[in-house]
């Protein structure tokens, strides 16, 4: 009977052994467990502040898109009204020399009549001394 016992006894040392030794290991696997959930919050909270850097990053970014795309449209406005504005002054300039070039023909032939008209006048003159002196 002696001998059945200290054979239960070592047999159950032999579990209570094992069972330490699981109890142990599961332990271990516990810490290692919280210390991998413990990381991967911590890696997920850093991952969520970086998703918020992009976002805002994104967000004015796209802002100071918007903002550059409204100066340039400005601009290209800006750029049609000078260029018009230079090519109605090359337009009036050109208009203007259309007109000296007229005018200067008109002064040409009025310079051409005037001449003829003081030739006449110079004929008249003349025609008019020489009756006087026939008479």
């Amino acid at each position: 009977r002696i001998s059945i016992s200290e054979s239960l006894s070592a047999k159950h040392r032999l579990q209570y052994q094992e069972n330490e030794k699981s109890r142990i290991q599961l332990r271990d696997e516990l810490e290692t467990l919280k210390y991998s959930v413990d990381r991967t919050a911590a890696d997920l909270e850093s991952m969520r502040s970086q998703n918020h850097h992009l976002a805002r990053d994104v967000k004015d970014r796209t802002n100071r898109l918007e903002t550059v795309r409204h100066q340039r449209e400005i601009m290209q406005q800006e750029l049609k009204k000078s260029t018009l504005k230079t090519l109605n002054a090359e337009e009036r300039a050109h208009q203007m020399d259309q007109l000296l070039a007229e005018e200067e023909g008109k002064v040409v032939l009025l310079e051409k009549e005037l001449s003829t008209l003081k030739e006449k006048q110079f004929i008249h003159l003349m025609s008019s001394f020489l009756c006087i002196q026939c008479l």
